[in-house]
């Protein structure tokens, strides 16, 4: 009895878990994979931004996926069915997401080239800085002994 009731398993299990996977349909709009790799980038930095200063975005009460629908001409709906189409390709959503990393890279490097070379012009500034005014003690000490 015990195994029939094994076998009643396996069998419902066996009939339960087959099914059939349908694949997405291509969207009407078809967002180019070039754009995709864009939005996406877009879609980070607003994350970024919303993660980094949420209190001044809902201050200002600006919707910032509302200003990449309307940079892009998209809706939600048509950005969904489209990141659906896309991630259903396993080769396709690797190149799209390899691209968006690299792209994000390129510019993380940009601002950390900016901050090394603006850290660097503080301090050139900062040394000509206390140079001028060891400078100006130098003179307001010479003016008080009288010396040329």
């Amino acid at each position: 009895m015990r195994s029939l009731y094994i076998l009643l398993i396996i069998v419902l299990a066996c009939a339960f878990s087959c099914q059939q996977v349908t694949k997405a349909p291509k969207p009407d709009k078809l967002i180019s994979e070039k754009e995709m790799v864009s939005i996406l980038v877009d879609l980070v930095k607003l994350d970024a931004a919303v993660s980094y200063s949420g209190v001044e975005v809902t201050k200002r009460k600006v919707s910032l996926k509302e200003l990449l629908y309307k940079k892009y001409q998209v809706d939600s709906t048509q950005l969904a069915d489209n990141i659906t189409y896309y991630t259903e390709d396993v080769a396709v959503s690797e190149r799209v997401f390899n691209e968006v990393k690299k792209i994000l890279d390129e510019e993380q490097q940009a601002v950390d080239s900016l901050k090394t070379n603006s850290n660097t012009v503080l301090s050139e500034i900062e040394k000509a800085s206390f140079e001028s005014l060891k400078l100006d003690s130098l003179r307001v000490k010479d003016k008080e002994t009288g010396a040329n």
